[in-house]
């Protein structure tokens, strides 16, 4: 799991050739940009640009991906993304090969980590998420989700 600023991206654009792409797409990206899917390099990378009210906690769950890593960049607004390791849940939905996605029951103990306009986070496949929660009050959030495949 990473977090930090848009501006520090480039210190992580060694560690995977898709991952600097899509670093540099977010870099260049217009952010009045409406939401839906963007095609960046067709299947190997993607983003989703999403706006909403952010939710209660208890009204999200964990989730995870075993195909694509997301990048996760707040342009406006700020929420709360909860981390945990996979290893470490109890699956509450197998994961599906189509969606991409397995979901957990939550655990004992969590990462909280408050997401402001600039902030981006990068899940990989064995990092538990949970995004689009309430900080102290529900906030207006666009974000774009940047999918790296693997």
């Amino acid at each position: 799991m990473i977090y930090d600023f848009l501006a520090n991206s480039s210190l992580y654009s060694p560690a995977n050739a898709r991952l600097a792409q899509g670093f540099e797409w977010l870099r260049k990206m217009d952010f009045k940009t409406e939401d839906g899917k963007i095609d960046i390099l067709g299947d190997d990378i993607f983003a989703i640009v999403q706006s909403y009210n952010t939710y209660p906690q208890q009204e999200r769950r964990f989730e995870s991906h075993r195909t694509y890593i997301d990048i996760q960049y707040v342009f406006e607004g700020e929420e709360i993304m909860y981390y945990a390791p996979t290893n470490e849940l109890k699956i509450s939905e197998a994961y599906d090969t189509e969606r991409d996605v397995a979901f957990y029951l939550d655990p004992k103990s969590v990462v909280a980590i408050p997401v402001k306009a600039g902030q981006f986070t990068v899940f990989y496949p064995e990092d538990a998420h949970k995004p689009c929660c309430i900080t102290s009050i529900s906030s207006y959030v666009r974000k774009v989700v940047v999918k790296v495949r693997i």
